[in-house]
């Protein structure tokens, strides 16, 4: 077979193979309609589970498990979503993460005012709630919380003294002599606040960081790993633990606890 036959007949082929491959990717994946359908069915399982009317943001069929995604927002707070899916995993088919993002972001909502007291640019990783493990009836109390949907709020005067909260902070502040004491004032009234809250075990982790010319913010948000590129390029740090909390009765308890960084990347 002389060489341009050889040619044509492999470009044949490759066309061939291309042209089944896109009509099997077209089968396989469903229409805008099946999404947008599987979408509403999601919204009436959340609406029947949580007494309230929620919105899509965006969804997608997963083709390695024939489910749909979809990022969600109650109808009156947009600025909070979480995930939720269609998938048969569940006796509706419908799973989410509602109620675990709620405590999340109803713990950012309470500390976030005393960190923007601080810097503007600043961005929250995680915040975690709900009873501690070293108080009395723990499982029942977890329970409770789950099977009753327990806001933050209702947790606190439930179970006063008793609730935790763990949170890591990342802010573009760069320490100085000169603005210690502000910080550390702004800090201490963090944790007041906390503690005239109910909560009985505080955990803080705040890392400094001084780029002038890059928002904290904006790679926390955009950085999938960002706690793996940037935690080590903060020039210090403040964490506070429960069994530190006793001790802090005024800012200047605080010194001892800003810290250089154990290692810097530049």
């Amino acid at each position: 077979m002389k060489k341009s036959n050889k040619f044509g007949y492999l470009m044949v082929v490759v066309a061939a193979c291309f042209i089944v491959g896109a009509l099997l990717l077209n089968s396989c994946s469903p229409s805008n309609q099946k999404v947008e359908q599987a979408g509403q069915y999601v919204l009436k399982v959340l609406k029947v589970k949580y007494k309230k009317e929620f919105v899509i943001n965006s969804g997608h069929y997963i083709s390695n498990t024939g489910g749909y995604e979809f990022k969600v927002h109650p109808k009156n707070d947009p600025d909070f979503t979480f995930n939720a899916w269609l998938n048969g995993m569940t006796e509706s088919g419908e799973s989410d993460t509602y109620f675990l993002s709620l405590r999340t972001e109803q713990g950012k909502r309470l500390i976030v005012p005393y960190v923007k007291s601080i810097s503007s640019d600043y961005y929250i990783s995680a915040v975690g709630t709900g009873p501690s493990p070293w108080m009395k009836n723990y499982k029942k109390a977890v329970a409770d919380v789950h099977h009753n949907m327990l806001s933050l709020d209702q947790q606190l005067k439930k179970y006063p003294n008793e609730i935790e909260i763990d949170a890591g902070i990342y802010i573009n502040y760069n320490i100085t002599n000169k603005n210690e004491d502000f910080l550390l004032k702004k800090v201490y009234k963090l944790i007041e606040f906390l503690k005239e809250k109910k909560f009985g075990y505080i955990k803080i982790s705040l890392f400094f960081y001084d780029f002038p010319n890059q928002s904290i913010n904006k790679l926390g948000h955009e950085d999938v790993n960002f706690l793996g590129d940037y935690l080590l390029k903060a020039k210090k740090r403040i964490v506070v633990v429960p069994s530190d909390i006793a001790g802090i009765n005024n800012p200047n308890d605080l010194k001892k606890y800003v810290k250089n960084m154990i290692r810097s990347i530049n």
